[in-house]
């Protein structure tokens, strides 16, 4: 699913999810062409959709990128650490 298509299912059209966000609906079709809504109306989108549609579901871009960070490598060496504790 297009990060954009979130919106599209709560708000349920251009213009429910305009008029919630208060912007024109040429503006959220532009997001749509883009698949990309501006940073300022996310946290509005969370608060008005109860977490529904996040940060996550319309930017993932904007999360970090826990390979990068090592996080995978961290949980695959503590789950080997703990395999290793049951043979003791």
């Amino acid at each position: 699913m297009k990060n954009f298509n979130h919106l599209l299912i709560y708000f349920g059209s251009f213009k429910g999810i305009a008029s919630a966000l208060n912007v024109s609906p040429s503006t959220v079709y532009l997001w749509k062409k883009t698949d990309k809504v501006p940073v300022r109306y996310l946290k509005k989108v969370e608060s008005l959709t109860g977490g529904k549609v996040n940060t996550f579901n319309l930017r993932p871009d904007l999360l970090p990128n826990f390979n990068n960070l090592g996080v995978v490598q961290t949980i695959r060496m503590n789950a080997s650490l703990d395999e290793g504790e049951e043979d003791q």
